[in-house]
């Protein structure tokens, strides 16, 4: 199995395992000062051609981020970066939090230039203000970049040379080093690279190891004292060992290469095929047999090829966005093989919400995955008690929008309701004044008392919701009644309200009322959508 939310699912490569196992019981200095951290550093020093270098090793990337950054600027200082820059987007400030600002520029695929950066050193000192400014102090950027994309070795040359003219240092993010590295559109090597920036880390959290990057210094400035920044925040790690172990373990024998290697041979499989495509993979056995999916058994999944700037893919996701904002159904298909994804309104051909469908066009027979988005009618809960909430986590949970209501301000306090979008304290006299039911709606009538559900019926019968349910006993349910036949509701009008509400299933507690309720409602859903569930 593949899963593409972020490149640190797993724990770290087996022979780093292997030797935190073999030297587990051994005792070492701590703080990075133990043999395995120092041969790492050497390996690192060998690997980039800079004897001259200092090596640090770091928990973790922010702590990276924010430790040199705090290292290299003057306190009135701050690092330039694109917008689009994991100290600008993705640590919650942790570089703000250490006093410096994060001058971030607008970027092309999450880079920036060397003329951008010029522009915007130039512009501060030529400001008449600039002491009531940040200072542009250092520069930041991510190899790869947070899009994916690469800096040339050319475009690293300039704005290198930008920095040194302003005396600013460049540091390079490298999480992902190992991967750019090993790119085919990468133009630089390790070496090359340590000789265009005035500090670099590799990254070993998203690289094969289980934890831990390395600091590699190179300007000679931001050497001093280090390591007391890095105990002051938090990056440095007592048991450093943990650090040397893995790092020098990723660089014995070509292993950092050949897992980045590896990892970017796979993406570009996967990215190469010239259209979208189907593989199989079986979830009860081999290396996919203890992840626990619910489905199990033997899937086929469908791998959809997307261009980032393809016009055709932009216009369609402009139209699916259109129809959820509108909030109106619609049908999305998508080819498996070649063409377009596709926004229908209606479709005829087959059955079920989710389907596969077979295509001719241009001569060519294609199968199309074919789901439909069906935006349904709220859910209107008027009653605040016992059993809302109980009701309300269940249907949200099955997709349905909750609303809840009581004449009570402390039964509609949000708190009560997990997942609901929206509780008002209402009259239940004047509902027709403040609620706009639609036919797509259902009413949920749980109130305490018999008046307030004849003031509620009252009001619901007048509307045009799809569905009328009303909790109670069949005593109180004929009391209601009977006050609504007086006062001139039809038989025929009385008829459309479910009462008692719920399916039959001998439930008694609100969470059995609960289940009762909601199984009716997606009854209910299912049959306002005709054939949509019906898998016969």
């Amino acid at each position: 199995m593949i899963y593409f939310q972020c490149d640190y699912e797993e724990g770290c490569h087996p022979a780093i395992l292997k030797r935190l196992n073999e030297t587990n019981l051994e005792q070492t200095v701590g703080y990075s000062m133990d043999p395995y951290c120092a041969s790492a550093r050497e390996k690192i020093k060998k690997a980039i051609g800079r004897p001259d270098a200092d090596v640090h090793f770091l928990v973790g990337g922010t702590q990276t981020n924010m430790t040199v950054i705090a290292a290299a600027l003057k306190p009135w200082q701050g690092a330039i970066c694109a917008d689009t820059g994991h100290i600008a987007c993705h640590e919650t400030g942790a570089v703000e939090a250490t006093g410096h600002k994060v001058l971030a520029l607008s970027s092309e695929d999450g880079k920036i230039t060397a003329a951008q950066i010029e522009e915007t050193v130039k512009k501060h000192y030529e400001d008449g203000s600039r002491e009531h400014i940040v200072q542009p102090g250092m520069v930041y950027i991510s190899f790869p970049t947070e899009s994916g994309t690469l800096y040339s070795k050319q475009e690293l040359t300039d704005i290198y040379a930008v920095c040194k003219a302003h005396d600013m240092p460049l540091f390079i993010d490298g999480a992902r080093l190992g991967y750019g590295l090993q790119s085919p559109a990468c133009d630089v090597t390790l070496p090359e690279l340590a000789n265009l920036c005035d500090v670099f880390y590799i990254g070993g959290t998203k690289c094969g190891a289980l934890f831990g990057e390395a600091v590699v210094i190179l300007k000679e400035s931001l050497k001093k004292d280090f390591r007391y920044m890095i105990k002051q925040r938090g990056g440095m790690f007592a048991k450093g060992r943990l650090l040397g172990i893995q790092f020098d373990t990723l660089f014995t024998d070509g292993l950092y290469e050949a897992i980045c290697g590896e990892a970017v041979k796979k993406a570009m499989t996967l990215a190469g095929k010239d259209a979208h495509f189907v593989e199989d993979f079986d979830l009860g056995t081999g290396e996919n047999g203890g992840l626990g999916m619910v489905c199990g058994g033997k899937v086929k999944v469908l791998f959809y090829r997307v261009k980032s700037k393809d016009t055709k893919i932009a216009s369609f996701l402009k139209e699916a966005l259109k129809m959820e904002e509108e909030k109106k159904p619609y049908w999305l298909l998508l080819p498996f093989s070649k063409g377009y994804p596709k926004i229908e309104s209606h479709l005829e051909e087959g059955r079920g919400h989710c389907r596969i469908l077979e295509k001719y066009e241009n001569d060519e027979t294609q199968k199309i995955y074919a789901e439909e988005f069906n935006f349904d009618g709220k859910v209107y809960i008027f009653g605040g008690g016992h059993l809302a909430q109980e009701l309300v986590p269940v249907l949200s949970h099955l997709g349905f929008w909750c609303m809840v209501m009581d004449d009570r301000e402390e039964y509609t306090a949000p708190n009560l309701f997990p997942g609901v979008q929206e509780t008002k304290t209402v009259d239940f006299t004047l509902l027709s004044d403040i609620l706009e039911v639609k036919k797509e709606d259902y009413l949920v009538v749980v109130t305490r008392g018999h008046s307030c559900d004849a003031d509620v019926e009252r009001f619901a019968l007048r509307t045009t919701a799809s569905y009328i349910g009303v909790v109670g006993s069949k005593r109180k349910t004929q009391y209601v009644r009977e006050k609504l036949l007086a006062e001139g509701f039809t038989n025929e009008e009385l008829d459309r309200v479910h009462a008692p509400i719920g399916i039959d299933i001998a439930s008694e507690t609100p969470a059995e009322i609960a289940i009762s309720i909601a199984a009716q409602l997606i009854q209910i859903r299912a049959e306002k959508a005709g054939v949509r569930r019906k898998n016969k």
